[in-house]
């Protein structure tokens, strides 16, 4: 009997201590983890903001003070968990960054501070959030034929694609594409002329802020037309060199010229071998024929391949100095932004 007794004391003494000690060291471990858990959560809510916002800040035009406030409102919905204390983003070339500091007060967190009668500014949280595009490279070809007889200064089409292909180098480099690359036919020697400084181009009189001079460059008759595969091979060798000298993610050929038959069969046989390249590398080349035609026989004319890495586009002159097709090309040669981590 004193046996049993002293088992069932035994009994109510391990009841007690589970009762007092380990049930609410227990409670407290699941709080903790309930609290860890949605703190986490807390923050992965607000790095998806953040992604959102830093893409969104790459991809457009706006000021870092009014993406940084858009972001402050966005993260004022997750009050009263979490309070916001700073946000800043900022924007270098082809990387956009967002950066939050905020403070998270969990229910925990609430209960201690009640309990203790002593304040807490919560647990800092700091959210970083980065977008980039792919290191990217782009070879402009520039048709620089005329018709016969036409003045190789003052051809007004000459002009007209020198100008598009110029802005085009000037949106490029403003959007942080790291290597651009010019090149001109029919060259003085051969096929295709690549410009640099000393490349023996002849320029018209005039001033060109860009580095290649390319809206001086002087138009040649279209009988020098160079015969159109031999010239495509010239392109892609171009192409495929640029990617490799600077061991770029994504290298695009856009080629401006004027629509004629030898243009379109050039392009054609560019854009065979670009993919050919592109598959045999399994990189990302990528083209744009672009052919510029006054002749009013339909709307602006676009085909893309089935692959989709080339397109052909036909359009008109006032079409080609139109910010929003800059705005296309630009797209095109970026490629998608990503997010880092």
């Amino acid at each position: 009997m004193r046996s049993a007794k002293g088992r069932n004391g035994q009994w109510g003494s391990a009841s007690l201590l589970f009762a007092m000690v380990v049930l609410p060291f227990m409670l407290l471990l699941i709080a903790l983890a309930v609290e860890i858990s949605q703190f986490f959560g807390a923050r992965e809510e607000v790095l998806e903001h953040l992604d959102h916002e830093v893409l969104n800040f790459l991809r457009g035009q706006e000021s870092e003070e009014r993406v940084a406030s858009r972001i402050r409102r966005r993260l004022a919905a997750l009050r009263p968990y979490v309070v916001v204390d700073d946000v800043r983003v900022t924007r270098n070339g082809a990387v956009s960054e967002g950066l939050a500091h905020l403070s998270y007060r969990g229910p925990l967190i609430e209960m201690f501070t009640q309990l203790s009668g002593i304040s807490s500014g919560g647990t800092p949280m700091e959210v970083v959030a980065r977008a980039r595009r792919p290191r990217s490279g782009a070879l402009l070809i520039l048709d620089r034929t005329i018709g016969e007889g036409a003045d190789g200064c003052a051809d007004p089409d000459l002009i007209a694609r020198a100008e598009a292909v110029g802005a085009l180098m000037e949106r490029l480099r403003g959007a942080a594409v790291e290597v651009i690359r010019v090149g001109v036919y029919p060259g003085v020697d051969g096929e295709v002329a690549f410009l640099s400084d000393d490349d023996g181009i002849p320029r018209c009189p005039g001033t060109d802020p860009t580095f290649v001079s390319v809206r001086r460059v002087q138009g040649v008759p279209g009988t020098a037309a160079p015969e159109p595969l031999s010239a495509a091979f010239r392109i892609v060798e171009g192409a495929v060199s640029l990617s490799n000298l600077h061991l770029l993610e994504r290298s695009s050929v856009i080629i401006v010229a004027s629509h004629t038959e030898s243009n379109e069969e050039l392009m054609r046989a560019s854009f065979s071998l670009l993919e050919q390249e592109e598959a045999r590398r399994r990189s990302k080349l990528r083209a744009v024929g672009v052919a510029i035609s006054d002749v009013k026989d339909g709307d602006f004319f676009a085909v893309r391949s089935l692959t989709e890495r080339t397109s052909y586009l036909r359009v008109s002159g006032e079409e080609l100095r139109s910010a929003s097709f800059e705005t296309a090309l630009l797209h095109h040669v970026q490629g998608r932004s990503v997010i880092s981590r």
